[in-house]
């Protein structure tokens, strides 16, 4: 059985993350937006009541619909599982930053364009880094980025053709 609950110390600390200018600067823009983001707690129950993992992340960012707006004022709710919520404050602290980075927000001429923000390695390592792993960030991505590099000069036809010259001269 999945239950969706109001956690008081949850809402918290989403204002908290979002409030924190220090510790999380890239969440600047939707601090400038002034975006209303509630929470609520996820919890999924297995046999004989035991608390069990439901979602593939410990908190996810969920654009508020037109519809559920007539019930509840806000634009996105963090929405966070209770089997992750049993860990240490740094770690929770994480999860949701991670789902409050997912929202994107720019600003243009007409005003705030807030969207879901698409995967993406080379701006997720902003979240890792304001997590406090830079130097991991660095050697992921520099690894990443060499692999790439030799993946695609496998696949080349050039690499193909400048090895078959190298053979035959």
């Amino acid at each position: 059985m999945i239950e969706y609950t109001e956690h008081h110390e949850l809402d918290d600390l989403v204002k908290q993350v979002i409030e924190d200018e220090k510790e999380w600067p890239s969440l600047a823009p939707l601090r400038e937006a002034g975006l209303t983001i509630l929470s609520c707690m996820r919890t999924k129950l297995g046999k004989e009541d035991q608390l069990e993992k439901c979602m593939p992340r410990p908190a996810i960012a969920r654009k508020i619909t037109d519809l559920e707006r007539v019930f509840i004022s806000g634009h996105w709710i963090i929405v966070m599982d209770a089997w992750a919520w049993d860990s240490t404050q740094k770690e929770r602290a994480r999860a949701v930053y991670g789902a409050l980075y997912d929202i994107q927000v720019k600003k243009t001429d007409k005003g705030w364009k807030i969207s879901r923000r698409a995967p993406d390695l080379i701006e997720h390592s902003a979240v890792v880094k304001d997590c406090g792993f830079s130097d991991v960030t660095e050697q992921v991505l520099g690894l990443l980025s060499t692999q790439k590099t030799k993946a695609v000069m496998m696949e080349s036809p050039a690499k193909q053709l400048a090895e078959q010259a190298a053979t035959a001269g």
